[in-house]
C-alpha cells in the first residue's frame, strides 16, 4: 500500500491510503476537468477500485481539500487573470473555509472593490501592485510629485522612472503586476478603502472627511524599517 499526506497544517492536513503506490496517480485526475464518475472510471484503469475512488472524493470534499471548480474561481474571468490568481486561490481555499465563503466569492468581491491610495514613498506603488495582483478591480493612485530615488523599490517603481510623474510610474508598476486593473480616477465615488502611505497619522481634515463619508481608511508607514498599519 501507499500513503499520501495532503498538507502539513494540522488544521487541514489529511492522509490517504492507496492499495498500490501507482494508484496514487488518481490525485492527478482531480484537476477540475472531470466529473467524479469520470475520475472513478479513469482511476479504475490503473487499478483503483471505483468505489474506493468515490469514497476518497467524498472524504476530500468533507475535509474541504476538494472543491467544485466554480467555487474556486469566477467563471467569467479572462484566462490571463485566472492564471495570475491561481496562487491566490490556493491560499483562499484554506482561509475562507471556516467562514463559509468560497474563494470565488472573495475574488468577485475584490473585483468589485474600489481602493484609493494616496501619499508618497516607495511603499505606495508596492501596495497598489500587491492589491491589484490579489484581484482588486479598481485603484486610484493619488500620488503627487515626481519620482526620486526614495521611490524606487523592487516590484514597484523602477530606476528608469526617475523624474517621471510619480502617479504615472506607479501606474506602470501596478499594470506590470495586473495588466487588467482599472486605474481610472474615482471622480467622487466613495472608495471601499482609502490607504494613506507615508505618514503615521492622516491629516485631520482628511480623516474627518473620510469619517463623515463613512469611508474605511488605513495609514501605512515605516517606523525604523518596519511597516506599521494604522
Amino acid at each position: 500500500s501507499s500513503t499520501v499526506q495532503l498538507g502539513v497544517d494540522p488544521r487541514y492536513a489529511t492522509t490517504l491510503q492507496f492499495p498500490e503506490p501507482h494508484t496514487a496517480r488518481v490525485l492527478d485526475l482531480l484537476d477540475g476537468t472531470r466529473t467524479a464518475h469520470r475520475v472513478a472510471c479513469e482511476a479504475h484503469r490503473f487499478g483503483m477500485p471505483q468505489a474506493q475512488t468515490l469514497r476518497m472524493i467524498q472524504h476530500l470534499h468533507a475535509t474541504g481539500l476538494l472543491a467544485d471548480r466554480k467555487a474556486l474561481m469566477p467563471t467569467d474571468l479572462p484566462e490571463d487573470t485566472r492564471r495570475r490568481l491561481d496562487a491566490e486561490i490556493g491560499g483562499l481555499s484554506l482561509r475562507t473555509r471556516p467562514s463559509g465563503r468560497t474563494p470565488a466569492d472573495v475574488i468577485r468581491r475584490r473585483r468589485r472593490s474600489r481602493v484609493l491610495i494616496s501619499g508618497r514613498g516607495r511603499m505606495a506603488a508596492l501596495v497598489g501592485a500587491l492589491l491589484a495582483a490579489a484581484g482588486i478591480g479598481r485603484l486610484e493612485l493619488a500620488l503627487p510629485g515626481t519620482v526620486t530615488r526614495d521611490d524606487i523599490a523592487v516590484g514597484g517603481i523602477a530606476p528608469e522612472d526617475l523624474g517621471k510623474p510619480r502617479k504615472t510610474a506607479a501606474a506602470d508598476a501596478v499594470r506590470r503586476a495586473a495588466p487588467d486593473v482599472d486605474l481610472r480616477p474615482l471622480r467622487g465615488a466613495r472608495p471601499d478603502l482609502a490607504i494613506m502611505v507615508g505618514a503615521p497619522r492622516p491629516d485631520p481634515a482628511t480623516a474627518l472627511r473620510y469619517a463623515q463619508r463613512r469611508c474605511a481608511h488605513l495609514p501605512v508607514w515605516l517606523r525604523d524599517g518596519v511597516v506599521v498599519l494604522g
